[in-house]
């Protein structure tokens, strides 16, 4: 009888260790020597099985692919980018692969266990950033910073470039972490109240020296 029932059971085990992911994944992409947080969503099972970059309140889904033999292949048509990964004891290991270029990731299942930050004071608003690029005449930015639930979400506005966004995150007691990844682009940004009541930045891109900014508040008229 226990010879008969042994099959059963290790083609139960082989299925439960092949089981597609879902829900929220927590993840670090390496950038060179940046490492940047992301978020994914998954759903589905291996007929019909798709992730979601999570950014804030905007969520950039694949466009094709699967989950077979506890790999995952998704491609993502709107960053341009590919994802491939292995699935083994609770992680993922892979790569995201882009016009940016190859970028080596690791995520794991999301677990309330683990401190996400709080929501921390009140930011919200419009603020200017002045002289972002250097020089007496430099263009600035104009920096929307909003507030859903526990977490901060800034969006980055300039007339001759499409900064990426909404960076999102929380505070860790001393300063708001925001960070983007879209596949392709990624970024961080770290803002500090000061105490003249404006914000101190650091803004930091792959490849590029991280950029130490001040923002003023101002008022928008509607």
């Amino acid at each position: 009888m226990y010879l008969r029932l042994f099959p059963a059971i290790l083609l139960a085990a082989v299925s439960s260790s092949a089981q597609a992911p879902a829900g929220r994944w927590d993840g670090i992409v390496q950038f060179g020597s940046l490492k940047v947080p992301f978020r994914i969503d998954f759903e589905g099972n291996a007929n019909a099985f798709k992730g979601s970059l999570v950014n804030g309140d905007a969520q950039i889904p694949s466009t094709s692919g699967g989950f077979s033999d506890g790999k995952i292949l998704l491609t993502f048509d709107r960053s341009g980018a590919k994802l491939e990964a292995s699935l083994a004891d609770g992680e993922l290991k892979g790569d995201v692969k882009s016009a940016s270029g190859t970028h080596p990731f690791t995520a794991a299942r999301f677990c309330t266990c683990g401190f996400e930050g709080e929501a921390g004071p009140d930011i919200a608003g419009n603020w200017e950033v002045p002289n972002v690029f250097g020089g007496p005449s430099s263009a600035g930015w104009r920096l929307e910073i909003r507030r859903i639930g526990e977490d901060t979400l800034a969006t980055i506005r300039h007339s001759d470039s499409e900064e990426p966004g909404p960076l999102s995150g929380r505070f860790d007691g001393l300063v708001f972490s925001l960070r983007y990844f879209d596949g392709n682009r990624a970024a961080m940004l770290e803002i500090e109240p000061n105490k003249s009541g404006g914000l101190d930045l650091v803004y930091t891109e792959p490849g590029k020296d991280a950029k130490k900014l001040k923002a003023i508040s101002v008022k928008v008229d509607r």
